[in-house]
């Protein structure tokens, strides 16, 4: 699943009918750093998606996400 918040979509790739684009309508997304690479994220979504049906995502995940340091 790809989110893009600057451009208010995500897209989800079903096995069955490929990629879906969503376009969100409303919805917030909350990220906690909880240090040595643990988080907590949270957050609710509002969307319509390309046949015009109303959707919508919620996200519940605490664990680790190991980013990559790009600093120089």
């Amino acid at each position: 699943m790809t989110f893009d918040l600057a451009k208010s979509f995500w897209n989800y790739n079903d096995p069955t009918y490929g990629i879906i684009k969503n376009r969100i309508t409303e919805g917030t997304l909350k990220i906690v750093a909880n240090g040595n690479d643990d988080y907590t994220i949270t957050g609710s979504f509002k969307a319509i998606d390309e046949d015009d049906k109303n959707t919508e995502l919620e996200i519940e995940y605490t664990g680790k996400l190991p980013c990559e340091d790009y600093s120089y």
